[in-house]
């Protein structure tokens, strides 16, 4: 299942390079989030893993980093310094329909 999730940023507000869950989680400039109770934040939330434990950490701290859905979340990558998690299939399928935003690594 790990394989199957990524992040998507907008491509212009990309300062430094993020290519991976690592990244995402040494650096605290870009919130970062999935839909709330979704599958994606469960596996979060449930992960034995340090970088998504660490992850999860910071997306439970943050009151404004989980979405009510995607389309909420998808909003939010474009209008701000956000990211928003998500399983791969999903996201090169909105990826393919907007320009602006671009698919970070699997995690």
């Amino acid at each position: 299942y790990t394989a199957n999730l990524a992040a998507f940023l907008t491509v212009e507000r990309m300062e430094s390079p993020i290519d991976s869950a690592d990244d995402l989680a040494k650096q605290t400039k870009i919130e970062y989030g999935a839909v709330k109770d979704g599958a994606t934040m469960t596996f979060f939330k449930k992960s034995k893993i340090s970088t998504f434990e660490k992850m999860w950490a910071f997306m439970s701290s943050k009151p404004t980093a989980l979405v009510k859905n995607n389309e909420e979340g998808i909003q939010r990558t474009l209008t701000a310094d956000y990211a928003l998690l998500m399983e791969s299939t999903t996201i090169e399928y909105i990826t393919q329909r907007n320009c602006n935003l671009t698919q970070i690594g699997g995690l």
